[in-house]
């Protein structure tokens, strides 16, 4: 027979919404855990750095400082200020070398559940017409095909 039921189209659906989500979002977490990773790793380093070469670090401030254009001696100062405090001078020094902010790093578990929820959405779209009792296959091209370009 050529027929499948709509019973068999609905749990198939679901099954493939279910774990094509549930690895997306696995996948997702994954990938943004190790990138967190790195980036803690490298304000590590730097929090090291800092604490091991303290006016090394600081020249290195001032010197980022001149480079933009900012007067040698008031480089220095700036440079001088903003490291007596080594959260402000982490944050610093990671914003100007590593192009990161410390407080703002991704979430892991905010990109896993934002890509398991695209994910079902995009799949459940074609099956939504079988779980409101369509029989026939054109409804969920059409809320398919609407989907893709939305």
């Amino acid at each position: 027979g050529g027929a499948v039921s709509q019973q068999t189209i609905v749990i198939t659906g679901l099954a493939g919404l279910a774990a094509g989500a549930f690895s997306m979002a696995a996948g997702e977490y994954t990938s943004v855990a190790s990138q967190r990773e790195l980036v803690e790793a490298e304000l590590d380093v730097e929090r090291r750095e800092l604490r091991k070469h303290p006016m090394d670090e600081e020249r290195e401030l001032a010197e980022l400082y001149e480079s933009r254009g900012v007067d040698a001696e008031l480089a220095r100062e700036v440079a001088r200020q903003l490291s007596r405090d080594p959260e402000q001078a982490l944050e610093i020094h990671a914003r100007e070398e590593l192009g990161i902010d410390p407080a703002d790093l991704p979430s892991p578990l905010v990109a896993a559940v934002s890509s398991f929820g695209a994910f079902a959405l995009g799949a459940l779209l074609p099956v939504l017409p079988y779980l409101l009792g369509a029989t026939a296959l054109w409804p969920a091209v059409l809320l398919a095909l609407a989907g893709l370009f939305a």
